[in-house]
This record gives structure tokens, C-alpha cells and sequence, in this order.
């Protein structure tokens, strides 16, 4: 089979209040074939450990899309990669946002929240 994963997205921007107004569009569509059948899901409390807390997606050959959302109403979480025990956040969602993206083989994603522990749903879907 192919196609078994499909995204569909409209990002907008319309911003009146910069200078003479800025408005900006992305569309994207996307399908992608799934080599194996799998997801992994947790709604973990992610903690403000200093150097990050990994997140091990059990059960997954290999991680592929992920669906990271910050369910907190009010502090911001980070995810990133460790390196010799330093956490380097590559991905920041404010109170109530999601993102999705593809992970890296072999990647090891770890998180940590801001001012305290904030709970967040991590859905991975093999690759």
C-alpha cells in the first residue's frame, strides 16, 4: 500500500499592525507511505529537570511523524535532544499549542517544562 499517512495544513498570517500590514501563506499536503503498523501515545507530566527527560516510544520499530501538544494553560515546554547530559531544545510550544514533525532515526527526544510540570500528549506513529 502507499499513502497511509496524509497531513493537510493552511498556515495563515495576517498581521495589520506591522507597518502597512504583512499577510503570508504556507499549504501543505503531504503523504507518506508507513513501512510499519504503530503508534505510540502518552500524556506524561513533563518536569523542569535541567537536562531534560527522555520519552522512549515502546512498542515503535521505528519513530517516524510525531504529534508533540502542550495541554498546559499557562507555562511553555521544550523538546530537544541531550548531548553529554546538556539539553538543547529545538522545539518550544507555548500554553496550548501543537506541532507535528518527523524525528530523526535513532533520535532521543527529551522535554522539560519551564516554571513547573507541565502535561503534554507525545503521539509517535512508526515510520
Amino acid at each position: 500500500m502507499a499513502n497511509e499517512i496524509q497531513f493537510n495544513a493552511n498556515f495563515q498570517v495576517n498581521n495589520p499592525a506591522t507597518g502597512g500590514g504583512f499577510t503570508d501563506q504556507a499549504v501543505i499536503n503531504v503523504q507518506i507511505t508507513q513501512n510499519a503498523q504503530g503508534v505510540f501515545a502518552e500524556l506524561p507530566t513533563v518536569p523542569t529537570t535541567a537536562a531534560g527527560t527522555a520519552y522512549t516510544f515502546t512498542g515503535l520499530a521505528t519513530p517516524g511523524w510525531a504529534l508533540l501538544q502542550n495541554l498546559d494553560s499557562t507555562n511553555y515546554v521544550e523538546f530537544g535532544v541531550q548531548v553529554a547530559g546538556t539539553f538543547y531544545p529545538f522545539v518550544r510550544l507555548n500554553a496550548g499549542e501543537q506541532c507535528l514533525l518527523r524525528l530523526s532515526q535513532g533520535l532521543s527526544l527529551y522535554g522539560r517544562a519551564n516554571t513547573s510540570g507541565v502535561k503534554a500528549l507525545i503521539k509517535v506513529w512508526d515510520d
